[in-house]
């Protein structure tokens, strides 16, 4: 079970706006995984057992499954996009369980902080607020650059209902990581030059992770009720990133059919975690 979780996550990462953290959340399994990799060494066989079968799915899912849906994407996307934001708005009753099962309460201005932070990012999105024209070459981004792209894209990562694709299309590199990830499944298109310029993303990318994992965990497990709030205004801003737009013909029926599958969908597997 928890492979395949893992594998639904890698493989709807790739989604323009879907935050792999919003689905951790839906399943159930988002600050056990926090818990898990922020104390790794403290209880390290457990640990690894329990990370390696989500692990495992997450790395499949991107580089195979992704694949699939990728294609689906690529002809269906307004449907696949209504199927994610089903799922979303599936998983905002799931969060105030967690927080009554903490015999916590909702904190509605954490909830309202996060998630006009979520809209501002999808305004300035929109309209290209700082005027960044975006990069397709690798080669011609500075280091910096590139490691500034790994932290927004642990921060996309980890944090749910913030998007990657907003984060790097704020600082002009979205094609650039794209592509580069592309590259590094593909071992034909790695050449020294490339594999070079991945380091400071992926030095990026890790020391972001390291510190928002240990944060993180640190939060939920001192101020769970006022962090899984916070969560939740991340969560709901999300979804005006994936909305595509809606027409009314058959393709939007069918839409409005999978956004409501979506939502039970998200409800009916978060109760089976917690049952």
């Amino acid at each position: 079970m928890e492979f395949l979780k893992g594998l639904i996550i890698g493989a709807a990462m790739i989604i323009p706006g879907v935050s792999g953290g919003v689905l951790a959340v839906i399943f159930g399994i988002y600050d056990k995984l926090l818990n898990a990799v922020s104390h790794l060494f403290k209880n390290f066989k457990k640990n690894m057992m329990y990370l390696i079968p989500i692990g495992t799915g997450i790395v499949l899912g991107i580089l195979v499954v992704s694949k699939l849906l990728q294609y689906l994407f690529d002809k269906f996307a307004n449907p696949i996009q209504f199927t994610f934001m089903g799922f979303i708005i599936g998983s905002v009753p799931v969060l105030f369980r967690h927080i009554k099962s903490k015999k916590g309460q909702f904190n509605y201005i954490a909830c309202m902080i996060t998630f006009v932070f979520a809209t501002i990012l999808v305004i300035l999105d929109k309209n290209n607020a700082f005027g960044i024209v975006q990069t397709d070459n690798i080669i011609d981004v500075s280091t910096i650059r590139l490691f500034i792209s790994g932290i927004f894209l642990s921060i996309g990562t980890i944090i749910p209902g913030v998007s990657n694709f907003q984060l790097l299309m704020l600082i002009g590199t979205y094609t650039v990581v794209i592509n580069a990830i592309a590259a590094f499944t593909n071992p034909f298109m790695i050449g020294s030059a490339l594999l070079i310029k991945l380091i400071p993303l992926v030095l990026g990318f890790i020391i972001g992770a390291i510190v928002l994992i240990k944060l993180l965990s640190h939060l939920i497990e001192k101020y769970y009720a006022i962090s899984y709030s916070a969560i939740s205004g991340f969560v709901i801003g999300s979804i005006p990133i994936i909305y595509p737009g809606f027409n009314w013909n058959l393709e939007g029926f069918i839409c409005i059919l999978l956004l409501i599958g979506g939502f039970f969908l998200s409800n009916k597997i978060s109760r089976l975690e917690k049952e």
